[in-house]
């Protein structure tokens, strides 16, 4: 029987059996994961108090993340010049909210503009689901794959239950593959609290603030009961409960941006227009006072009524658009001396 024969390679203190196969080389997924990088204002506006850190991602649509895919042999050496395939889907909500044609029926449905809503989404202003630099990338020296994720705006759908999710799975030209799941949305928006005879929400899906900007609603409803108005400041639209696109709103994404009913004789909604008409029960005082404590408050406010103290904006007769997208709320001061 023929002897193994053993050789010697130089530098060497051990034998290699030249009779011995190669062992396969396996590429295998070792890790994906991902590095969020917030828009600059994002960081000024709302920061780590609504979450913007960690599992969560802004529903700014701005927002980008450096999704890095580590592909090793079985033996954990990184493998260079690996290339892998991404593929990105949405795991909630589906239906019309990842459409152009399903958000224009979504705003249609609730009074909103739909064929704006269509129009910005093919326009990549509004966009319904998060977006890859591209499909593939090839690992390098250091066996590591990157692209570059970019946000959605989508957060929710209207039962609020769970935030948004969507998926990214990286595969290997030998059918391996890993998934990284990508929650969307602020976690840590508040719900505004009721103060009885100083401020309430009616008919709105979306109730949610910042928690400074929910602090500032509380101090104004504080106010208004103490200064004994006869009827409180009146809610009506804030943010879902994880931001993101809200039909029929446009802007109410960040939890920085407020729809109230101009202030009334009886408590009813109402409205007036820049021409001077108004409802009978319109009280033109009390809403030029609230819209100077917001506007002292660091906002940008928008309401037609003439000389009430508002930015004219079309569709503005029977409410008062409020944001402070632009600048931090401020928190200072009492409104009591605006209020009162």
């Amino acid at each position: 029987m023929a002897k193994r024969r053993t050789t010697f390679l130089p530098g060497t203190e051990s034998g290699v059996n030249v009779f011995s196969d190669a062992e396969a080389v396996e590429p295998q997924i070792a890790d994906i994961s991902s590095v969020i990088h917030p828009a600059d204002d994002d960081i000024e506006q709302t920061g780590e108090e609504v979450g913007i850190a960690g599992s969560s991602y802004p529903p700014d649509g701005r927002t980008t993340a450096t999704i890095s895919v580590t592909v090793t042999d079985q033996h954990e050496n990184p493998m260079p010049g690996q290339r892998v395939r991404f593929n990105l889907s949405y795991v909630r909500p589906g239906g019309n909210w990842r459409s152009a044609s399903g958000l224009k029926l979504l705003y249609n449905q609730n009074n909103g503009n739909g064929a704006k809503a269509e129009r910005l989404v093919n326009q990549g202003v509004i966009r319904v689901l998060g977006t890859l630099n591209d499909s593939s990338a090839t690992t390098g020296s250091d066996g590591v794959a990157t692209v570059i994720y970019r946000t959605s705006h989508i957060a929710s759908d209207f039962s609020q239950n769970s935030r948004a999710r969507e998926k990214i799975v990286a595969i290997l030209s030998n059918g391996k593959q890993r998934t990284l799941n990508l929650n969307i949305g602020w976690p840590r928006l508040q719900q505004i609290s009721n103060v009885p005879g100083g401020l309430r929400v009616i008919g709105a899906r979306g109730t949610r603030v910042h928690p400074k900007l929910r602090e500032f609603l509380k101090n104004l409803g504080d106010d208004v009961k103490g200064a004994n108005w006869p009827h409180p400041v009146t809610v009506t639209a804030a943010s879902l409960r994880w931001g993101g696109q809200y039909p029929p709103h446009f802007s109410h994404k960040h939890g920085w941006t407020l729809d109230l009913r101009p202030m009334s004789k009886d408590g009813e909604s109402t409205w007036a227009k820049q021409d001077g008409s108004s409802a009978s029960n319109y009280d033109r005082s009390r809403t030029k006072r609230l819209i100077r404590a917001l506007k002292e408050s660091g906002s940008t406010v928008y309401f037609n009524g003439k000389g009430a103290g508002g930015k004219f904006k079309n569709g503005h007769d029977n409410h008062i658009h409020v944001t402070w997208l632009t600048s931090n709320v401020s928190l200072a001061a009492r409104l009591g001396n605006v209020i009162a």
